[in-house]
């Protein structure tokens, strides 16, 4: 069988701890070959520990010469509108408060403002907001560009991929309505494109599509494309998502989605090519 090895990384955090327990994982790989499979932002994070591999010391380099295979599922590898229309949100909810909050400095005490204030800056220099706004920012078009501007990625490894589109009258689960109406609304240029509720369908891919340098041409020659399923950014998932699941959803039996699509026929096209050996058999 294979051996399934699974990284520590949290939803949000930045791009380079996240890339840090990858690697971490990666150390823990006892075969010749081995191959990693990313979710969303997993995507990114493996992206970013395959280049810290590759530039890293000579062990680190060793580790990657067993790199075989991607899988990227549902990529929020070329970032996602919503962090990057976010960063805007988050500035002009800051510039609303202050104008609101100016009214009261006529009504209140030199040493009240001081102290709100003070509080005010611990709290924004806290640990969980720094971590908070830097994996935000890692998953917008500015986090995106540096990842594929600086790094380094291995040649010869393809990359499969699996990416969906929603429909909202067949397949959208209830929980995630306002994300998918509001990416619709969110839109890059003239048109509306396609999108999985959290991610536009053509930007879903396994190599680089807003900058162009040698190392995004290794990753689109890596990439072995896929036809666009109809299913939604959250189709991996069934425990995680049991305390957001509404009568309609079970109607629409919208997380019924093949759990296997996700890994089986990319493990079974690398084995048939060689890029994933076989056992012999006794």
């Amino acid at each position: 069988g294979v051996a399934v090895i699974r990284a520590d990384t949290g939803t949000g955090k930045p791009l380079e701890f996240n890339a840090t327990k990858v690697v971490e994982a990666i150390e823990k790989v006892a075969t010749e070959k081995w191959g990693y499979i990313g979710y969303s932002q997993g995507c990114a994070n493996s992206l970013k520990a395959e280049s810290v591999l590759w530039g890293g010391t000579p062990r680190q380099q060793e580790l990657l010469k067993g790199l075989t295979t991607r899988n990227f599922l549902y990529s929020a590898a070329n970032a996602t509108v919503h962090a990057t229309l976010g960063q805007s949100k988050v500035n002009q909810i800051i510039q609303d408060a202050e104008t609101f909050l100016k009214h009261y400095q006529a009504f209140f005490s030199e040493t009240l403002i001081s102290a709100a204030l003070q509080n005010v800056g611990v709290a924004a220099a806290s640990n969980q907001t720094v971590a908070g706004l830097a994996g935000f920012e890692s998953m917008a078009h500015d986090g995106a560009i540096p990842l594929f501007r600086d790094g380094l990625h291995k040649d010869g490894v393809p990359s499969c991929m699996l990416r969906g589109v929603v429909e909202p009258e067949v397949n959208l689960p209830e929980a995630l309505t306002l994300l998918a109406s509001v990416l619709t609304k969110q839109k890059l240029g003239d048109d509306a494109p396609e999108h999985d509720t959290q991610v536009h369908t053509a930007d879903a891919c396994g190599h680089p599509v807003w900058i162009s340098n040698p190392n995004s041409e290794t990753l689109a020659r890596c990439d072995l494309g896929s036809k666009v399923l109809r299913t939604h950014h959250w189709a991996p998932l069934v425990h995680e998502v049991e305390f957001l699941t509404t009568a309609r959803d079970q109607e629409w039996a919208v997380y019924d989605v093949p759990k296997d699509i996700h890994v089986f026929p990319w493990l079974d096209t690398m084995a048939r090519f060689g890029f994933v050996p076989r056992k012999a058999r006794p």
